[in-house]
């Protein structure tokens, strides 16, 4: 493989050539990072050591290392530009867009961060970026240029959006993946009751309601007009993950969508009585990690069929996945994989026809008339001839570009 392919692989960067994989750091990341350890470094005196213990101030997991590991970072999206390395990284509940020189530079650019969206995924072609941006308990797509000028919001509504990704014969036209959000359990909220996620969540939780999810379909639209159209919508699948081929045809994954059930309201007598039990859960759970932390064995016994378990089921992108199964399933294949044969690769061609074309698939980039794809355990290129080759040996590949 000559070719250059970027991916994502458990929210971390990578580049490959085929025979050469190299992961690409985040200079965003290591900062914040250094920041944090310096933190717990100059705060150690106040909760460390047997000072601490004396005044009882003293804290568990409050050193540098400790303060580190409890970092959330993940990548969830990559781009090559105009020379420049773009992605979009969370970190601690917070993201941005950023941009790197080459995939040394350490001088990384911010496009796009601040403290009112939570930014997701993104596309860039044609000078200007596609992205996603969350607030409130809903996510929308946004425009800028590639420098993060004339940023605004271009879809609004109860949705998550998600997926954009630019038109390859169309200039002005986006082709995304929405769900709708529908409210259960109760009436609708009033407005200044979502103008925030705290309020929202904190009203939710009063009223006894929750928030479900409906089936994604896929949709078109048109900058220039203004206007969206539906390209696959189906109450019994979720479509995610368009992309747009030369041809005109649209990509995307179709995966089995499961109604989400209600919060059920419970009793308050039956809350009270429970108390005392679920305390009980609750510091048993926090001996048994302090025992596997310090001294590498679980309080439970049979630990190891449960382990077995836990590593039979893997939770990707919102789905809970029994590997083992679809490694079974998947059996016949020269690389067989862990994502389910239900979550299908589908090809819709400019007259409105549409076909399965792999199955398995978790994530993929068009090349021409191949594809390269992830089936959750590698990232295959599959030929106009149906032949497929390995690229990487690599789990979770939730992004694929190049």
């Amino acid at each position: 493989m000559a070719r250059q392919l970027l991916y994502i692989s458990k929210g971390k960067m990578y580049i490959t050539t085929g025979e050469k994989t190299r992961q690409v750091d985040s200079s965003v990341l290591a900062r914040y990072l250094e920041r944090v350890k310096t933190g717990a470094r100059r705060n150690a005196w106040k909760t460390g050591g047997e000072g601490a213990k004396f005044t009882g101030a003293y804290e568990t997991g409050a050193t540098a290392s400790d303060r580190v590991a409890a970092v959330s970072a993940r990548v969830s999206s990559m781009a090559l530009a105009e020379g420049a390395l773009y992605y979009v990284l969370t970190v601690d509940g917070a993201a941005g867009i950023y941009r790197k020189r080459s995939m040394t530079d350490n001088e990384e650019g911010t496009i796009l961060s601040d403290g009112e969206y939570l930014y997701g995924e993104m596309d860039i072609y044609g000078g200007r970026i596609a992205y996603t941006a969350a607030f409130a308990g809903e996510a929308h797509l946004g425009v800028c240029d590639t420098d993060g000028k004339n940023a605004r919001m271009v879809t609004e509504g109860e949705s998550i959006e998600s997926s954009p990704v630019w038109s390859k014969t169309e200039p002005d036209v986006i082709y995304y993946s929405s769900a709708g959000l529908a409210q259960i359990d109760g009436e609708a909220l009033s407005e200044a009751q979502v103008q925030s996620l705290p309020a929202l969540l904190m009203a939710m939780a009063e009223a006894g309601r929750t928030v479900e999810l409906g089936p994604a379909g896929i949709y078109r639209l048109d900058l220039a007009e203004g206007e969206i159209s539906e390209i696959a919508e189906d109450h019994r699948y979720n479509y995610v993950k368009p992309q747009s081929a030369a041809d005109g045809s649209v990509y995307y994954i179709r995966r089995p969508y499961t109604e989400a059930k209600g919060a059920k309201r419970g009793s308050c007598l039956t809350d009270i009585l429970l108390l005392p039990v679920r305390l009980i859960k609750a510091l048993f759970g926090f001996l048994n990690i302090f025992s596997m932390k310090y001294s590498g064995s679980t309080l439970r016994s049979g630990g190891s069929a449960a382990k077995k378990k836990s590593e039979a089921d893997l939770y990707i992108e919102g789905n809970l996945i029994n590997a083992a199964e679809s490694l079974r399933q998947n059996g016949g294949e020269d690389y067989p994989g862990v994502i389910p044969r239900s979550w299908e690769l589908m090809k819709r061609t400019p007259d409105g026809r549409e076909e399965v074309v792999r199955r398995g698939v978790l994530s993929f980039c068009l090349d021409g008339e191949g594809f390269y794809f992830s089936n959750g355990s590698y990232v295959l290129y599959h030929a106009p001839d149906g032949k497929e080759t390995k690229i990487v040996k690599a789990d979770e590949v939730t992004f694929i570009g190049m």
